[in-house]
């Protein structure tokens, strides 16, 4: 990756699961915060999970059974995964430090249940 540090940009839905979930807040920000610094460390490209498309996006794993889904901007520019994969209202077409992330929880919610389907829209 190529730039020093990232700009850490949420959903609405990233921040009503933190919300929901707000015994993991105080780690989550921190695991947000490692992931600002270095986004490709411990993290894994996602594919289909559990009938939803998470192409071109990042999974990175918390403690217990809980993940954060994100989407590293300059990788999708680099991979070309705008209008593939990724359709966020917020893109420009070009190169940013931004990281956008989508949702938060334990796996079985955030692979069963669409919850990014509106993360285009919803950047806050």
């Amino acid at each position: 990756m190529s730039f020093q540090t990232y700009q850490p940009f949420y959903t609405q839905t990233f921040l009503d699961c933190l919300d929901n979930h707000r015994e993991q807040q105080e780690r989550t920000l921190e695991l947000v915060s490692r992931i600002v610094e270095n986004p490709t460390v411990q993290s894994h490209f996602l594919d289909y999970k559990g009938g939803v498309d998470l192409r071109g996006k990042r999974r990175r794993h918390m403690s217990g059974n809980f993940v954060i889904i994100y989407i590293v901007c300059e990788e999708c520019f680099k991979m070309h995964h705008r209008g593939k994969f990724n359709n966020c209202a917020c893109c420009t077409g070009e190169l940013t430090d931004w990281i956008i992330f989508l949702a938060f929880g334990k796996w079985d919610d955030i692979y069963t249940h669409n919850y990014i389907a509106d993360y285009p829209n919803d950047l806050k």
